[in-house]
């Protein structure tokens, strides 16, 4: 959504989904057209919701020319009543204006992206409101966040900048070598899981992340949201008694604002539960999400409890080049244009181009890869392709550039997309491209994190398995047991689909049709013949079929009647 890649043009208003007065804030992005996000309910409001509700003609840019030359004129002095001194201040960089009596009249917090300043998040001491001036965005860094390297062992997130600089103080009463990272939000402490987002792979750098939110109900919501995105056992809470770490050094009680700090509790989402209190998700269940398949995809909606579940895990095994990628391509396109969810790909094997290709190509009913690259009409194509997608660009893919660093790189980029991005349906194909090595620890492991992203995001993941080669001839003679690599393939998976096909038959209807198998269901427990799809290469799509091989019995014995009669 745009609130991660777009310039904000207007805040404060209403919502259209929980009713808020002012908690949507308008953004455009950089092919000008428009949507929303909510920092209530955090609903993301869609390009043609934004026309249909809010007045575009009465969106004006809010971010004015930012001149800091009066601002950094101002001296970096401490905070007197807050007991806030002069040496964390200027460590921060924060400004201030004062009366003629000494009172603090104003403080001006830098906001950073990249590092450069880019705006400042100001308090008016005596009004007791906050303003922009310049730049504070959600993807704006934390407050604090250049000066730390990330990386580290100890990141904090407190709920404001003054309890950032006086728990920055307290640890260095303790230790004046050491600086720990300590930031805060610099959109107040409701904001802290957005700028989480926006600043995703340098947050979950650290090896732990311990939030120190004001102790109060919102406090307490805003870190619940937080925690969520972080990465599992990253996560901890610091138990304050006192409201905030600031009112801790004014009550000149540092010893135990740094003891909270030392004794924060590792957050895990997992409790003990009585089986009365099952019921709430039990009934949450009742409700769940279930994608359908496309209706040309044979039974497999009938067999899967009408398509798949949000937190399922999905297997889908085949052989090489049976066309995998177009049955996986089909139900994309399928999922775009009948459900609101926002897909991710993860596709080791193709490259954004191909990925374009075949998804106009479905759209137009038009192969673009039977066509050489010179018979191409690149600008008819592109008002196809812009047709195509409108302006609701939900499909969103990771360039890998051909290879990730680690395992653990390609989790921190499928987090993001899923935590960051509200991504519902991944797709990743083939998982051997996606682990180190076919040996079983590292499929297990992939599959072990594919299901806990799964069950910790409520995110429907597809996974695309290569398939051994089959001992006999018949090229449909597969089972789970033939998926390449470890058992804990089809063990992990909620719904496990074989697709096979003889691609080498002399018959044209046998060569282009596919059949589906559902092997698991954890849902319904049904099995069995799942369908036959047929492939129109000329149109690039799939549609449903009979059993070919009976067809072609069928017109066998018609050939035979029609030669000899009765």
């Amino acid at each position: 959504m745009s609130k991660e890649d777009g310039e904000r043009v207007k805040g404060k208003q209403a919502c259209i989904k929980c009713k808020s007065s002012d908690a949507v804030s308008i953004y455009q992005k950089p092919d000008g057209t428009f949507d929303g996000h909510c920092f209530s309910c955090e609903s993301y409001i869609r390009p043609n919701e934004i026309a249909e509700h809010y007045n575009l003609g009465e969106v004006e840019e809010e971010v004015e020319h930012f001149d800091p030359t009066y601002i950094m004129s101002l001296p970096m002095r401490g905070w007197k009543e807050r007991r806030v001194g002069k040496e964390v201040t200027e460590l921060y960089g924060v400004r201030s204006e004062m009366a003629e009596d000494g009172t603090m009249i104003k403080r001006h917090y830098p906001v950073t992206e990249d590092g450069e300043l880019v705006g400042y998040h100001s308090r008016d001491c005596v009004k007791k409101n906050f303003y922009v001036q310049g730049k504070n965005k959600t993807t704006s860094e934390f407050f604090g966040q250049s000066l730390f390297s990330g990386g580290g062992k100890f990141l904090v997130i407190c709920g404001g900048e003054e309890d950032a600089m006086s728990l920055q103080q307290a640890l260095k009463m303790k230790n004046p070598k050491f600086t720990t990272a300590v930031v805060s939000p610099t959109n107040g402490e409701g904001s802290t899981a957005a700028q989480i987002k926006g600043n995703y792979e340098w947050v979950t750098s650290f090896e732990k992340v311990i939030l120190m939110l004001d102790n109060d109900e919102p406090g307490r919501k805003a870190t619940e949201e937080a925690l969520k995105l972080l990465k599992p056992g990253q996560g901890y809470t610091a138990k304050l008694t006192l409201k905030d770490p600031n009112e801790y050094v004014k009550a000149k009680r540092e010893d135990e604002l740094v003891g909270a700090f030392w004794k924060a509790e590792r957050y895990s989402p997992i409790d003990l539960m009585t089986l009365g209190q099952m019921w709430d998700e039990f009934e949450a269940s009742a409700q769940q999400s279930i994608i359908p398949f496309p209706s040309a995809f044979g039974q497999l909606n009938e067999m899967l409890g009408g398509g798949v579940g949000l937190g399922e895990v999905t297997v889908i095994g085949a052989l090489t080049s049976i066309g995998k990628s177009t049955v996986i391509n089909n139900l994309v396109y399928s999922f775009f244009k009948e459900t609101e969810h926002r897909i991710g790909l993860l596709y080791l094997e193709s490259t954004p181009r191909e990925i374009v290709s075949h998804l106009l190509s479905i759209y137009m009913e038009d192969n673009l890869a039977l066509k050489k690259p010179e018979d191409l009409d690149m600008p008819k194509l592109k008002k196809e392709f812009m047709g195509m997608i409108q302006t609701d660009d939900r499909i969103v893919s990771i360039n890998h550039q051909g290879a990730f660093s680690s395992m653990d790189d390609m989790f921190t980029k499928l987090e993001w997309m899923v935590k960051c991005m509200g991504t519902k349906v991944v797709v990743i194909d083939p998982l051997q491209a996606a682990v180190p090595s076919n040996e079983n620890a590292s499929v297990e492991d992939f599959m072990d994190r594919i299901l806990k992203l799964a069950k910790q995001t409520d995110c429907c993941i597809f996974v695309v398995s290569h398939m051994r080669k089959p001992e006999g001839k018949d090229p449909h003679s597969v089972s789970e047991y033939d998926l390449k690599g470890t058992s804990a393939i089809n063990q992990i998976a909620f719904n496990t689909i074989l697709l096979s096909r003889d691609k080498t038959s002399d018959n044209p209807k046998v060569r282009n049709s596919t059949r589906m198998q559902v092997v698991k269901c954890r849902r319904t427990g049904f099995t069995g013949e799942a369908g036959w799809l047929r492939f129109d290469a000329h149109k690039a799509k799939l549609t449903a079929c009979s059993d070919p091989y009976a067809d072609e019995a069928q017109e066998s014995d018609e050939e035979l009647q029609e030669i000899y009669g009765d």
